[in-house]
């Protein structure tokens, strides 16, 4: 396999987990299987990729917090709830791009639309169970992994350009409400992503090689 094409798919990988770190507070299960070997050997791969071991220790942390797995899912809830879903008031960090883009700040915006376009222009179909619109940021990294997976590099940097609108915000107020936690560790971890884009100069590096 070509090296950059190797490189691209990794982080797609890596992409897709945080898609479904953000998509909905984790099951019990899923946190008893973080706690055992194969975890550890997924924490430290991507402590290593994306060099940010301060954020992974944060995850590992919460993760084996409470006691019993399903302690530590009820306080993962909590702690998503609280953060994501409204409960907080103007201390909520919302999880879509319209809140961060549209004009009024409300959910299904102009960027919904977009998004939904996007979507179907990929041919992604997203499960009828799913209730969140179609910027959500579940959806947006989801549909990310998806190109880069594909090695389509025109793809991806359409996307990551769209990302880098709005997503900065979010990770820096979830950082600041939940500094040494779960979700804030995941924030951690698309900040260094986002870096690797480099918003502010518009440098597609995750695709680069691909495109020349």
């Amino acid at each position: 396999m070509n090296a950059d094409l190797s490189r691209l798919q990794e982080l797609a990988e890596v992409v897709d987990w945080l898609a479904g770190l953000l998509a909905a507070p984790l099951p019990a299960a899923a946190v008893e299987a973080y706690r055992d070997d194969a975890g550890d050997r997924l924490f430290d791969a991507i402590a290593e990729e994306l060099a940010c071991t301060t954020a992974i220790a944060h995850m590992r942390d919460a993760l084996r917090a409470g006691g019993s797995p399903d302690a530590a899912a009820l306080d993962l809830s909590v702690a998503y709830t609280r953060l994501f879903e409204g409960v907080s008031g103007a201390a909520t960090v919302p999880l879509c791009e319209s809140a961060y883009t549209s004009a009024d700040g409300r959910p299904y915006g102009p960027a919904s639309a977009e998004m939904d376009a996007l979507l179907r222009r990929f041919g992604v179909g997203v499960a009828p169970s799913c209730v969140e619109p179609p910027d959500h940021v579940s959806l947006e990294l989801a549909l990310l992994a998806a190109r880069l997976r594909e090695g389509d590099a025109e793809g991806a940097a359409r996307l990551l350009g769209r990302l880098c609108r709005w997503l900065p915000e979010l990770t820096r107020r979830c950082r600041a409400s939940d500094p040494r936690g779960f979700y804030g560790a995941v924030a951690a971890l698309l900040q260094t992503l986002l870096s690797m884009q480099d918003c502010e100069g518009g440098d597609p590096s995750f695709v680069r090689v691909q495109q020349d």
